[in-house]
C-alpha cells in the first residue's frame, strides 16, 4: 500500500506512475483526490485532538470550581463537558469513516504495472540464459564438491 505522506511531497511522481502503469483517473484515484481526502480526514482529526483539550481543560476548570464549592458554575461546566463530549464521538466516528475511504482507496492502487515485472524479468533472464546453459551445466559437472557428492550418493 501506498504512503500517504509520500503521495502528499511527491503527487506528480504518483500520477506520472499510474499512468506508466496504464491506469486512467476512473480505475483508481490518483493523486489530487487522495490528498484531498486526506486532508479532510486530518481536518477532522484536528478537530477531535481541539474537542480532547477543551474537555480536559474544562475537566480541570471543573475541579478547581468544585474545591470553593461553587454549585452553579459547576454544573455549567459539566454541561459543557457534555457537548464536547458529543462533539468528540461524531469527530471520531468521521474520523474512522474517513479513514477506512482513505485505506480503501489506497489498498486497491497495484503496486507493480498489470504484466508483473516478475513476469518480464523471468522472460528476459531466461532469453539471456538459454544459450549458456551448455557451459552452466559443464561447470557444475566438473566441480569437485559436485563429484564427491555424486560419489558419495553412488558408493
Amino acid at each position: 500500500m501506498f504512503d500517504i505522506k509520500w503521495i502528499r511531497d511527491k503527487p506528480g511522481a504518483f500520477d506520472a506512475g499510474l499512468a506508466k502503469r496504464g491506469l486512467k483517473p476512473g480505475d483508481v484515484m490518483f493523486a489530487k483526490n487522495l490528498i484531498g481526502l486526506d486532508e479532510a480526514r486530518r481536518k477532522v482529526m484536528t478537530i477531535a485532538q481541539e474537542a480532547r483539550a477543551r474537555r480536559a481543560a474544562v475537566s480541570r476548570e471543573i475541579a478547581k470550581v468544585k474545591s470553593i464549592n461553587d454549585e452553579p458554575k459547576a454544573k455549567e461546566l459539566m454541561a459543557e463537558v457534555g457537548t464536547i463530549k458529543v462533539q468528540l464521538e461524531i469527530s471520531e466516528n468521521q474520523l474512522v469513516e474517513l479513514q477506512r475511504e482513505l485505506d480503501a482507496a489506497l489498498e486497491v492502487i497495484p503496486i507493480y504495472r498489470r504484466t508483473t515485472c516478475r513476469t518480464e524479468r523471468t522472460r528476459k533472464t531466461t532469453r539471456k540464459s538459454a544459450g549458456s546453459e551448455s557451459h552452466l551445466g559443464s561447470v557444475a559437472s566438473t566441480s569437485p564438491s559436485s563429484t564427491s557428492r555424486s560419489a558419495k550418493r553412488l558408493g
